[in-house]
C-alpha cells in the first residue's frame, strides 16, 4: 500500500513540473504532446489511489474480522474459566461447572471433545444401563458411561 501511496505522490510531483513548464513552452505541438502526457500521469495517479483505497479497504476488513474474532476468543475464555475438568470414575471425564459460577444455570456436564474445539455441549442423561448413567453430547454425539454411586 504505501509503494501505491509513493507511486501517486511521485506522478502528482511530475504532473506539477509538467503544468510549470507550460509557461514557458510556445510551439502548439510541444504543448499538445504535453497536455497528453500529463493526461497520462494524472491517470497513472488515479489509478495509484484507487489500488490503495482498494487496499486499505481490504485491511479494514482484515481489522474487523481479527477483531470480531478476538471478541470470540476472550468469550470463551470467560466460559472456559467457569468450568472444570472432572473424573466421573473409572477414567470417565467431563466438564463441570465450578459451583461458584454456577448462578442460575442448573448442575450440569459438558463434553471433553465439544470443550476442547471451544464449544460448550451439555451432556444429555439417556437413563441408566447396566448400572450406568449414559451421558450423550448432542452436538458430536459422543456417549459416555459414568458408574452409579
Amino acid at each position: 500500500m504505501a509503494l501505491s501511496i509513493a507511486a501517486a505522490i511521485a506522478s502528482l510531483k511530475t504532473a506539477g513540473e509538467i503544468a510549470n513548464g507550460f509557461l514557458t513552452l510556445r510551439d502548439q505541438a510541444v504543448i499538445q504532446s504535453k497536455v497528453i502526457e500529463l493526461q497520462s500521469i494524472i491517470l497513472a495517479a488515479q489509478q495509484g489511489a484507487i489500488t490503495a483505497q482498494s487496499e486499505q479497504m481490504e485491511l479494514v476488513d482484515e481489522i474487523r474480522a481479527l477483531r470480531a474474532e478476538l471478541d470470540r476468543l476472550a468469550a470463551w475464555s470467560a466460559t472456559a474459566d467457569r468450568y472444570q475438568l472432572t473424573d466421573l470414575g473409572k477414567g470417565v471425564f467431563a466438564y463441570k461447572p465450578q459451583a461458584e459460577t454456577l448462578g442460575s444455570d442448573p448442575d450440569h456436564f459438558a463434553c471433553v471433545q465439544c470443550f476442547e474445539t471451544g464449544r460448550r455441549s451439555v451432556l444429555q442423561n439417556l437413563g441408566r444401563f447396566n448400572s450406568r448413567e449414559r451421558l450423550e453430547c448432542q452436538a458430536c454425539k459422543s456417549a459416555i458411561n459414568v458408574p452409579v454411586a
